[in-house]
């Protein structure tokens, strides 16, 4: 501890400094979340807590969703019907081909049930944070972001 002596002034500089820095006009904090609870949960405190310091808050970006693809809202609970009608396209009626569509059934349904899941945390984020926070949700994307390349894909869905 006796190294740190003569220390402590510089570091309480650099603490005031960036925090005047951290107050000014032109700075702005994005909250940066994926849908999950947890996730959402900790961004709602970062948010109260910025506020409360006084911290300028620009935007929030919800990202890696579970978002809809075109149709899903139209999926009926019961697929049966659905099940017979693409067997009955493709011209199967066997075992093995009504198992496999049946599980392409049931996995769209999960997804459906993820996708509701999501959206029913994200309207509950903006419903706290409200409306002067504009709430930004971009979907999970096939590969992790890790080039150039992908954060083009993703600045250009961000601001789609």
């Amino acid at each position: 501890f006796e190294g740190f002596e003569g220390m402590y002034e510089g570091f309480r500089q650099r603490a005031e400094t960036v925090d005047r820095i951290l107050r000014r006009d032109r700075t702005g904090f994005l909250l940066v979340s994926t849908p999950s609870r947890m996730a959402l949960e900790e961004a709602i405190n970062f948010h109260r807590k910025l506020k409360k310091m006084g911290m300028p808050l620009l935007a929030a970006v919800i990202h890696r969703a579970t978002l809809p693809p075109g149709g899903l809202d139209a999926f009926p609970e019961n697929g049966d019907e659905i099940v017979d009608a693409v067997l009955e396209e493709i011209g199967r009626s066997d075992d093995a081909s009504r198992r496999i569509v049946r599980r392409m059934y049931d996995n769209a349904r999960s997804f459906k049930a993820v996708m509701k899941q999501e959206q029913a945390e994200i309207d509950h984020f903006k419903n706290i944070v409200g409306d002067d926070l504009p709430v930004f949700t971009v979907p999970r994307f096939d590969e992790d972001i890790h080039s150039l390349i992908g954060l083009k894909k993703f600045s250009e869905t961000l601001f789609e």
